[in-house]
């Protein structure tokens, strides 16, 4: 598994204080919810807006929820 981080989501993980790590715990360990386009993660107190392609897992935004 290998993250792509959208210019977007990184612009957000900077504002909020996400790294990696949380990102992937929430994938790994998160509710995991269908999308129109993609998935939602929801894990403690964070949400990742995410696409499955391949092996790629692309991080569209990340927010505190």
């Amino acid at each position: 598994m290998k993250l792509k981080i959208t210019l977007h989501a990184m612009e957000k993980m900077a504002e909020r204080g996400i790294d990696k790590d949380m990102i992937w715990r929430a994938i790994k360990c998160g509710a995991v919810s269908r999308q129109t386009d993609g998935l939602l993660a929801r894990h403690t107190y964070i949400e990742v807006a995410y696409k499955v392609c391949g092996e790629w897992y692309i991080i569209k935004t990340v927010k505190i929820v």
